[in-house]
């Protein structure tokens, strides 16, 4: 056998098992996730003691967040509260750039896909703060990450307003943020 074959056999077994690799892992993680999933959903179905047929419940639809029906945590941990820069920011152009332009019927649409809501929007770095996550800010209230922009990065949050004047007024200030829900 020359050495050519043996070292182009030794490539193609490692591409083999290259790829049975990628195939098993790949194979395992949906097997997790479909697992993670049958399992969460066995938790949270409630449990009949009676043997006679169940009558199914059908659900409703959850109210939409608004910043005065949001639930807090019970007790407030004071451990949880991250320190974070937040600046302000409106829906014109000279916050929003290029953004600004073609807005539908001049509604402000955020990177969640919502109208963004002066008291309710905020924008966050996506990897530390995830779309739609809730956050208690200290003294200013309940919002929703439901925008982002190129200059909010990590710690960092940029509060809507309606009006660019308000946004001026507040700033950049440090403030302190907890999550309420993910």
């Amino acid at each position: 056998m020359s050495e050519l074959s043996r070292v182009e056999k030794r490539k193609r077994a490692k591409r083999a098992f290259v790829a049975l690799l990628s195939v098993t892992f790949g194979a395992g993680l949906i097997v997790g996730i479909i697992g993670c999933s049958v399992i969460s959903k066995a938790i949270s179905k409630p449990v009949y003691l009676e043997k006679e047929p169940i009558n199914v419940i059908k659900e409703k639809p959850l109210p939409a967040i608004t910043n005065t029906n949001i639930l807090h945590e019970s007790e407030e941990n004071e451990s949880a509260w991250v320190e974070f820069k937040a600046t302000a920011y409106c829906g014109c152009r000279k916050c929003c750039g290029i953004w600004a332009e073609n807005r539908p019927n001049g509604k402000v649409i955020g990177a969640a896909g919502v109208e963004l809501k002066e008291g309710v929007s905020i924008a966050a770095d996506l990897s530390v703060l995830p779309k739609g996550s809730i956050v208690e800010i200290k003294g200013l209230g309940t919002y929703i990450v439901q925008d982002t922009g190129g200059a909010i990065i990590g710690n960092k949050i940029d509060v809507y307003f309606e009006s660019h004047e308000d946004a001026l007024e507040f700033g950049v200030q440090d403030v302190y943020l907890r999550i309420v829900s993910k």
